[in-house]
């Protein structure tokens, strides 16, 4: 929002920036032809106040970047390796990374999953399954060993808080998200413990569903790093739904549901339903329909500063079913309210050579994105006669004979 000087009633986040950019605040002059100003660009957190240049330029700066780097501030002490169940490879994979990690100087400790260390017995270490919640605060990067499905695994052991960073090692079907060849684990995993490399931070969702009767169902704990999705469930008719940005009437859906995805979940599900593939580093929230009745219900993309509200009429035919990247489902009765926002804690992503260029590949090579098999043939050059210039001869009778007029 814009304001002018002389507005009044400032809330406290942008009294607060406005004390701090005070000495980059014009003050206005008499002998100024134009009115000084300053923006105020606010979210749920904080304020930014932008001053304009002396030539009423604004300087607005690239709020997506591209290019993040983490670099330790000492040698990291802790890993943690999660590998896909019931798979011999991932089994071999976790032996050889542990053997790497274990035998370096100095060693780092390695932790596993309480299920993983009762199958693999003595010599791995784990911690207790009631105590899950502190994990954040020890594991200082987490090893994958599988797919995407994995990597959302990851997601969900430490809950709402920020995941440490998570290097993958592709063993799985897709890989879109694990961009590390196992093969290169003893060179991709120094690269790791020395620090400064590039990484994405990933963002997800968490919601709350507040019943028709005004109970809430504590969903605290759930995050959703692909989507959260809205749908009909086992029943036969399409279902309805009002939803609503930040109290605003959005839309109205009438539908077989809806895809709430993250810029992650882009390609996934979203994808398959239509939506469009969204750049990791644009933290926006994506509504995309699953079998729209009106075919003019298109996939939108929201700021990452708003609150989603969906309702469920009374006027509904049946009721709808949520689910938090395919799990945590719960039934949505007539009257029902869900809130879906961004989590402030991200997965941090290990990148193998930057943000823009692990995805482009991964677009590319995993999903084969506008891809051909066979290449458009250029328009060829008619081939030219050869020109045959005819000998002029004069007639004896010289150049006018024969022309009668």
């Amino acid at each position: 929002m814009l304001r002018w000087r002389d507005s009044v009633g400032f809330k406290s986040l942008e009294l607060e920036a406005l004390a701090l950019a005070e000495d980059r605040v014009r003050r206005p002059e008499e002998t100024e032809v134009k009115s000084p100003f300053h923006l105020v660009c606010c979210n749920d957190s904080d304020c930014e106040i932008i001053v304009p240049t002396t030539d009423w330029d604004i300087p607005v700066s690239q709020s997506a970047k591209v290019l993040k780097k983490l670099r330790w501030r000492s040698r990291p002490k802790r890993a943690l390796i999660v590998k896909k169940p019931n798979d011999k490879d991932t089994t071999a994979a976790l032996h050889k990374v542990h053997g790497f990690l274990t035998t370096r100087v100095p060693p780092i400790e390695v932790w596993v999953e309480p299920a993983v260390a009762k199958d693999l017995g003595a010599g791995f270490k784990t911690w207790e399954e009631d105590k899950g919640d502190d994990l954040h605060k020890y594991v200082d990067f987490v090893v994958c060993l599988g797919g995407d499905g994995t990597i959302l695994w990851i997601s969900r052991l430490f809950k709402n808080r920020t995941v440490p960073p998570v290097v993958g090692f592709a063993l799985g079907s897709l890989g879109f998200l694990t961009c590390f060849k196992i093969q290169e684990s003893s060179p991709t995993l120094t690269k790791v413990i020395e620090g400064d490399f590039f990484i994405t931070l990933r963002m997800r969702l968490c919601g709350r569903i507040v019943r028709k009767s005004g109970e809430v169902v504590k969903l605290e704990d759930v995050t959703a790093l692909n989507e959260v999705v809205i749908d009909r469930g086992p029943t036969y008719s399409l279902i309805q739904l009002e939803l609503f940005c930040d109290g605003l009437p959005l839309t109205k859906v009438q539908a077989d549901g809806v895809i709430i995805a993250t810029p992650t979940g882009s390609t996934a599900y979203s994808l398959a339903a239509g939506g469009p593939l969204v750049h990791p580093a644009l933290t926006g929230m994506l509504i995309t329909p699953i079998c729209p009745h009106t075919l003019s219900f298109r996939p939108m993309l929201l700021p990452d500063s708003v609150t989603l509200k969906i309702h469920v009429p009374e006027t509904s035919r049946s009721n709808a079913f949520i689910a938090f990247d395919g799990s945590h489902r719960h039934e949505l009765h007539k009257g029902d309210n869900v809130f879906i926002k961004f989590v402030t804690n991200p997965v941090i992503h290990m990148c193998k050579d930057n943000e823009s260029a692990d995805w482009f590949q991964s677009v590319n090579q995993a999903l084969r994105w506008n891809e051909r098999d066979a290449e458009q043939k250029p328009f060829e050059e008619p081939a030219l006669e050869p020109v045959v210039e005819l000998a002029h001869t004069e007639s004896p009778a010289g150049p006018d004979a024969g022309l009668d007029f």
